[in-house]
């Protein structure tokens, strides 16, 4: 059953708060994007969080198939996030043939049903790595499968993510969805206003 690391500890510098709690449509980012994931067919998830982040601590501790992993050495970025997802994941369950997704916490415009299509789509293809694009632009949530796991564990965990996909091209599957979900990450307030459908205070 598939499984699903959120990487939520990094500074947010650009947004100048933590986007995991910002408020989203009656409830948090944090919250619509760990709903989504499980409604879409996730069994499992990992919220990757600062070690002082106590907010995420408590949100994840009231709540069921999702467990809260601390990363030690935040400001390596991204990917020290999913490494410690991923050691927490496996030290809890062991090796695991589950395919693996990755969601930054930042996506909460994301639907269900991209989810869905993704695993459907690793079904059918359970050797390739599964990005969702948009309008030919790459986004999220990867699906990595289980035979590429391991070699997460070999990347540099300074640089991003890509160095998995650039080593493995032969392996890449693109999906091309409908949702802008995929791509809509929020890296600023001009684009959090934007997303709730408001105009930034900038353009005013």
């Amino acid at each position: 059953m598939p499984v699903c690391i959120i990487p939520a500890a990094g500074s947010s510098r650009r947004m100048g708060r933590p986007k995991a709690l910002l408020p989203w449509r009656g409830s948090t980012v944090v919250e619509t994007l760990t709903r989504t994931l499980l409604e879409g067919g996730v069994r499992h998830i990992w919220l990757v969080r600062h070690p002082e982040d106590t907010e995420l601590r408590q949100f994840c501790a009231v709540r069921r198939r999702l467990t809260a992993v601390v990363n030690p050495r935040p400001t390596e970025g991204m990917l020290s996030s999913v490494l410690a997802g991923v050691e927490a994941w496996l030290g809890d369950e062991g090796p695991d043939l589950s395919p693996l997704l990755i969601c930054p916490v930042d996506h909460p415009q994301l639907e269900p049903a991209t989810v869905t299509k993704l695993l459907d789509r690793h079904a059918a293809s359970p050797r390739h790595m599964i990005v969702p694009t948009h309008e030919g632009r790459r986004g999220h949530p990867l699906l990595i499968p289980p035979s590429l796991i391991g070699e997460l564990q070999d990347l540099d965990p300074t640089r991003s993510l890509k160095q998995l996909l650039e080593r493995y091209p032969e392996a890449v599957f693109e999906l091309e969805v409908a949702d802008a979900g995929v791509v809509g990450n929020l890296n600023t307030p001009e684009d959090y206003a934007r997303a709730l459908g408001r105009r930034p205070l900038s353009e005013r």
